[in-house]
């Protein structure tokens, strides 16, 4: 092991765009939409119709590593491994490209990851004189750490990527599956093409459809209306009757749960994982059961997920599980992820809180699209399968970002070896 300095391995802002380089369009990415090696969304921007960013300055090639300046415990960064044509990225991010005789990137990325490296640059970010906590290019390029070999280097960064690309291939397949499920759904429940008694679509076929007050639009004859409450359990942590307040006593039966869902960590359900210290901020839970849908009343107000088979968790505060007692679940959780149900939930966000928040009370009252019976067993039988694999996905993920966490630290300090190759 060696101490190295990052401004002797690698180059900070190499290269910059000037208004004098040729092209009739840019696609630039802003520092709110990555975050720990994912990439949200890339702006596509025409500038012969529309004024480029004045932020969109930085240019970027692969294996360079983007690191915002602003807020560094936000971890929005990511290491470059394939780009669109005339890349920008914005000058909120350092862009930090590495010499592959004296780092290897990804290993340099990974380390640049670390709790401690992140935690470090907080508290620099923290003593800032800007409007916001931010570091200065210098502040990464001052920073010293021990490396390995350069050998050693390239196997723990191509592991690590390697877990990495694994999740990000889950996401995918999961979007995927996600995708399949919702054109179905859209299809039957939406535009109400759904097969009648002789197999043919619904409306199009001249089916009779009667207007709803409810929902304000046309649902076929002989459907109902139900409110949330008249169908489903609906369990809200601060007002449960039982509700598992947090003593030291019961601190056993959290930490069998394994996982609190919290405001933060609803993603399409994906995202269940809570480190212990995070329990320390919760004043209640409530036990969640596979199969239990679960919204936020604040922050991404009217976010929904569903509980994963076989996740044992609880519920913090802000958070309402609905436990589906005479609907499908998985009929409903794609209906409370329509249009008839979003249009609901705006109306019921109070926006005179201190964050815009939901009113459960009103939740109880939203208007449910109910079909036949043997209409939404059909639809269930169709996706469940579709749900089980991508909340299976989810789930390994899960435990692939827990070892990436856990081993992170140990192949940076050596704790743990790769087998040497005695072919080598």
């Amino acid at each position: 092991m060696k101490k190295i300095k990052l401004g002797d391995v690698c180059k900070i802002n190499a290269e910059t765009y000037s208004d004098s380089n040729s092209c009739d369009f840019v696609n630039y990415l802003d520092t709110s939409n990555i975050t720990a090696n994912h990439i949200e969304n890339i702006q596509h921007i025409d500038i012969t119709q529309e004024k480029l960013p004045s932020r969109a300055r930085r240019k970027v090639k692969f294996n360079s590593i983007i690191y915002s300046t602003v807020r560094p415990n936000q971890r929005h960064y990511v290491i470059i491994k394939s780009q669109p044509e005339n890349f920008l990225v914005s000058t909120g991010f350092a862009v930090i490209d590495v010499d592959p005789k004296k780092i290897d990137a990804n290993f340099l990325y990974y380390q640049l990851s670390r709790d401690e490296i992140v935690n470090n640059l907080q508290s620099i970010a923290e003593q800032s004189t800007t409007a916001y906590p931010s570091i200065k290019p210098s502040d990464l390029s001052n920073l010293k750490f021990y490396v390995p070999s350069l050998d050693t280097q390239r196997k723990i960064g191509n592991f690590l990527y390697a877990l990495d690309d694994k999740i990000a291939l889950n996401k995918k397949i999961n979007a995927t599956l996600e995708a399949m499920a919702k054109t179905l759904y859209d299809y039957w429940f939406v535009q109400f093409d759904f097969p009648d008694e002789h197999g043919r679509p619904y409306k199009s076929s001249g089916g009779k459809m009667i207007y709803s007050s409810e929902l304000g639009r046309d649902i076929p004859e002989g459907w109902q209306i139900k409110t949330l409450k008249d169908i489903c359990k609906i369990v809200d942590c601060l007002h449960s009757q039982k509700p598992i307040r947090m003593y030291e006593q019961e601190r056993c039966f959290l930490l069998q749960l394994e996982n609190l869902i919290s405001l933060g960590i609803i993603d399409l359900g994906y995202k269940y994982y809570v480190s212990e210290s995070d329990y320390n901020t919760w004043t209640a839970k409530i036990e969640v059961c596979e199969g239990d849908l679960i919204i936020t009343n604040a922050g991404r107000v009217g976010a929904f997920a569903r509980v994963p088979k076989g996740i044992k968790a609880g519920i913090g505060r802000n958070i309402t599980a609905i436990r589906p007692e005479r609907v499908s679940s998985v009929y409903l959780y794609y209906y409370l992820h329509s249009v008839d149900n979003l249009r609901q939930i705006r109306k019921n966000i109070d926006v005179g809180a201190f964050f815009n928040s939901l009113n459960v009370k009103g939740l109880k009252q939203i208007s449910v699209l109910i079909p036949p019976k043997n209409l939404m067993e059909f639809f269930t039988r169709n996706c469940e399968p579709y749900r089980y694999k991508l909340e299976l996905a989810a789930c390994e993920s899960q435990q692939i970002v827990a070892l990436r966490d856990w081993l992170l630290p140990l192949l940076m300090n050596e704790q743990v070896k790769f087998k040497e190759d005695k072919n080598e």
